[in-house]
């Protein structure tokens, strides 16, 4: 299914995610395209996103990972208690210390964390209130930002809570009752006083050309089905013999062990010969993720379900599509399944799953995606059968439906819901009312939370402001002018000729700069006082102030500092060796003109702060232009990357630790001088440890002492590891540069110390 821009839920929602920084709760009846809409914001959603799952096999599902490998929290209960008195001293239990204490974040996942603006968490039904916490806890700490819920992070919660509830253990809730009133998401601490905007997706696609079925599900969902409901449902009841073994539907059933049963007695029964195949795994590619069975038992005749939507251009199949095998080969490694309805067997071939990594790439500052481990299989189970929790997402046309043994909240909707139409529902036994088990506070959230008036309202004002703040963000140059700073800080290390005169004019831009700086955030100033606070804003005089600023900024980025840098190129541009020079200058030619191609569109963002319609095609044309200076700067900025990495990379056999030593003495940050030299940080920090203890450099410039002293004693205790052994005894406390730091000045103590005794000793 395409996403559907003619339903306003789902244009509503795409707004809300794309153009405002508001928090969402995307829900729906089953069949309403939540998961399309999850799959089709993975591919055009330009923010830098994460999409994170409860379970490993919905993180693979969803194209994500899990929650707790995203973050490396610990399982077990979050206590939002600064001081927390547990009833349970042997529950697993962590709170906001504990969990910092033993968080083990590495410095690319921090990153990834620090640049992060939109998460999107699915299957939320299934996530627990003190989980929301420990995130929230988590990306305040890590970014730094304490003020705003998620630490300023854009989350966007998908899923439908009548569905399968969170899971929580006896033990635990006797903990988290004192905290929670429910373990559902929505009674997160976080969200008290920041409840996303709920919007629910209305338009059923699964089941639309049943409209009495539908009414029914709504019904079990809402918990409002009467006895004449039940009568319709219960008109479904047959027996499984009702078939013959050759058109015989898929069972669904509340439980592993009835599952299991009934598939292993049906291949049992099958004459033909037994077909094993396993997986192959390449990597990373955890066990309880696999979205397959890693060993398939086969036959030709089993009954079989696909687990997967076929990509290919002809979509033959889908996730839940049932067939008979009617060809396995295993030497070309295919099987031909025989789906009814279908003119010709589907030919299968084996699917693969990638486990991935989310990696941040500071050069393009974009999250991207890593593959870490893949899993091959062919995508299919046994399908005489399967359990209503792993049926969670899937479509049947037809199904028997077994609820007799239902215990848990929304299973009997998940059930029912997998049908397209009444027609195909044959139930092994009637439907009771007690069946129908529907959580009582869940329906209090939904009636509370649900309202078209609401999403309309908090569209127009998340919009407003988040039009105002690209506004603001448009006159901010601090990265523009902190490159320029840097650049003309760099000089001293530049194998260019005339150098003293190339100095003094890299000096003669830093009046500009500072001018720049000072104006930039004066106006910035006076542009938020008057849209944030004014409601008597004359937007004429505004729009005239903005004119002259256009003009301003203009001047001085581009008749001004442009032309410099042109003028500075024609003085380099005919001798070869300074290249790579060349091009840097050249980059921030195109960082001036880009960056005034942002301001100057400023009028438009103002229009449509003025007026709501010209909101959402003003975003999509800024979006649009930002987009295209980003590759442009990423492409100025690979290029340039080579050429310098080239020149850097023929100083270093003069004396690349004593430049690292002289801009860390200028009071540059190890990062700052990283970001200079085009280097890796870790790279600065080693010509730094090889530095010490020589000019003045004290240890704990580079590394913390707690963390110092407990290498120290390790090394003491254990002399013969290696780095990486004491790396994996420290579990994420302190990083290979911290060893290196250690053992440096381990090594310098002892030679104190020795060289002491033998002062001491010669005296003697």
């Amino acid at each position: 299914m395409q996403l559907d821009f003619d339903n306003k839920a789902f244009s509503d929602a795409w707004t809300f995610v794309n153009f405002t920084e508001e928090n969402i709760f995307l829900t729906g009846n089953a069949g309403t395209g939540k998961t399309t809409f999850l799959h089709h914001l993975k591919s055009n959603c330009n923010k830098n996103k994460a999409i994170l799952a409860p379970t490993g096999v919905a993180a693979i599902n969803a194209g994500g990972v899990t929650i707790h490998s995203f973050f490396q929290l610990p399982f077990g209960s979050f206590i939002p208690d600064e001081h927390p008195q547990w009833n349970n001293p042997n529950a697993r239990t962590f709170n906001k210390q504990s969990l910092f204490r033993n968080l083990r974040l590495r410095k690319k996942q921090r990153d990834i964390i620090k640049n992060l603006e939109l998460l999107i968490i699915d299957e939320v039904s299934m996530v627990r209130a003190d989980l929301l916490d420990a995130i929230d806890i988590t990306l305040k700490g890590v970014r730094r930002n304490h003020n705003k819920p998620f630490g300023g992070v854009q989350v966007v919660f998908i899923g439908d809570l009548f569905q399968l509830p969170p899971v929580v253990k006896d033990e635990e809730w006797k903990i988290l009752q004192d905290y929670y009133p429910s373990p559902f998401f929505f009674h997160a601490q976080v969200l008290q006083s920041n409840q996303p905007t709920t919007i629910e997706l209305k338009k059923i696609y699964r089941q639309k050309n049943d409209v009495t079925f539908i009414e029914i599900l709504n019904k079990i969902r809402f918990n409002t089905i009467d006895y004449y409901d039940l009568e319709i449902l219960n008109q479904q009841v047959t027996n499984s013999k009702s078939f013959t073994k050759d058109k015989r539907p898929i069972t669904l059933t509340t439980h592993n062990y009835k599952a299991d049963a009934i598939n292993q007695e049906e291949l049992d029964a099958l004459k033909t010969p037994l077909v094993k195949i396993n997986a192959i795994v390449k990597d990373n590619f955890p066990e309880h993720s696999y979205p397959a069975e890693y060993t398939l038992q086969l036959k030709v005749g089993a009954q079989v379900m696909f687990i997967k939507n076929d990509k290919g251009e002809e979509r033959k199949y889908f996730n839940g599509k049932v067939g008979k095998i009617s060809k396995i080969n295993l030497v070309e490694e295919y099987i031909e399944i025989i789906c009814p309805d279908d003119e010709e067997p589907i030919k299968l071939n084996l699917e693969q799953w990638d486990n991935i990594r989310y990696e941040y790439d500071e050069k393009k500052d974009d999250i991207l995606e890593k593959k870490i481990g893949s899993f091959q299989q062919f995508p299919i189970r046994l399908a005489w059968a399967v359990t209503i929790h792993k049926s969670q997402g899937l479509t049947f046309d037809e199904a028997y439906v077994d609820l007799s043994q239902a215990f848990a909240p929304g299973q009997a909707y998940v059930a029912l819901s997998r049908l397209t139409n009444l027609e195909g529902l044959y139930l092994l036994n009637p439907i009771q009312r007690h069946h129908i088990l529907t959580e009582r506070i869940v329906l209090d959230f939904f009636e509370e939370q649900n309202n078209p008036d609401i999403v309309k309202d908090s569209l127009n004002n998340a919009q407003r402001n988040y039009i105002i703040k690209q506004c603001l963000n448009c006159y901010n140059l601090k990265e523009l002018t902190e490159n320029i700073r840097n650049h003309t800080a760099s000089y001293s290390n530049k194998n260019i000729e005339d150098a003293k005169e190339a100095f003094e004019w890299g000096q003669s831009l830093l009046p500009t700069v500072f001018e720049l700086i000072e104006t930039s955030e004066k106006y910035s100033r006076f542009l938020q006082s008057n849209l944030n606070y004014n409601e008597d804003l004359d937007w004429n005089l505004l729009h005239e102030k903005n004119n002259n600023a256009i003009k301003y900024f203009k001047k001085h980025l581009i008749d001004v500092l442009s032309v410099k840098f042109l003028n500075q190129i024609d003085l380099y541009k005919n001798n070869s060796l300074h290249r790579s020079y060349i091009k840097e200058l050249s980059g921030f030619i195109k960082e001036l003109e880009n960056q005034i191609r942002i301001i100057a569109f400023t009028p438009n963002l103002m229009k449509a702060i003025e007026n709501p319609e010209l909101q959402t095609k003003a975003l999509e044309e800024f979006f649009a232009i930002k987009n295209e200076v980003k590759i442009n700067e990423n492409s100025q900025k690979s290029t340039l990357d080579k050429d310098i990495n080239k020149e850097d990379n023929k100083k270093e056999k003069i004396s690349s630790n004593l430049v690292s030593l002289q801009l860390f003495q200028e009071g540059k940050s190890i990062d700052e001088i990283a970001a200079i030299r085009k280097i890796k940080s870790s790279t600065v920090h080693g010509h730094l440890v090889k530095s010490y203890p020589a000019y003045g450099l004290h240890i704990d410039d580079l590394v913390d002492a707690n963390i110092r002293r407990q290498i120290v004693k390790i090394i003491m205790d254990n002399p013969t590891w290696t780095n990486k052994k004491i790396y994996e005894y420290l579990e994420g406390v302190g990083t290979y540069e911290d060893i290196n730091a250690a053992k440096k000045y381990l090594s310098h103590t002892i030679e104190q110390r020795e060289n002491a005794q033998v002062k001491i000793q010669e005296s003697e």
